[in-house]
């Protein structure tokens, strides 16, 4: 908080309510942008992430979200953690739901697909959120794509979680198969 604090360009938002989704919500309700980012505490970006963010909205002015791979600041060889972390979940989830992912670490909305979709949005701890807001947004008709322009890098601590993300993926492709409007 303090390092976002020295940044001028920076607004340091407290949310007395626990949990991600609340923060997100209200980060992006207040933020001024066309096109909201989204890193967790432990992504480091580029310098020229924001400005590919920038060229890749005006790119694909009808996009809903993008989002990047993430390479891994880790001991044991970032190329082994950059791939699996594709597979497992990139490619598995767009198995899953037939459509790109965002990742939460790692990803741009746009603030009018936001603003069509933010009252939709699960406030659930036991689903994955990232994948709530890109069901939302499919659901909604917007796309989302996948882009490797977009590159962000982040530490092995989503990994000691083991099995748990797995299943909040089942449950949240469960939660939103029986709410959908749509079939793909």
């Amino acid at each position: 908080m303090e390092i976002a604090a020295a940044y001028s360009f920076v607004r340091v938002i407290n949310e007395k309510r626990q949990g991600l989704f609340y923060a997100r919500n209200r980060g992006f309700k207040l933020a001024k942008g066309d096109l909201l980012a989204r890193i967790d505490a432990d992504t480091c970006i580029k310098p020229a992430w924001v400005a590919e963010a920038i060229e890749l909205g005006a790119e694909y002015p009808k996009i809903g979200g993008f989002s990047g791979p993430c390479e891994f600041y880790a001991p044991l060889g970032t190329t082994f953690w950059y791939w699996l972390h594709r597979v497992v979940y990139f490619w598995s989830t767009y198995l899953l739901y037939r459509h790109q992912t965002l990742f939460g670490s790692n990803m741009i909305i746009r603030k009018s697909a936001w603003q069509k979709i933010n009252n939709q949005v699960c406030e659930r701890s036991d689903i994955h959120e990232d994948m709530d807001v890109t069901w939302h947004l499919v659901d909604n008709g917007y796309k989302v794509i996948f882009t490797k322009r977009l590159l962000a890098s982040i530490s092995l601590r989503a990994f000691k979680y083991g099995i748990r993300y797995p299943r909040m993926w089942t449950r949240t492709y469960l939660q939103h198969r029986r709410m959908s409007h749509h079939e793909k």
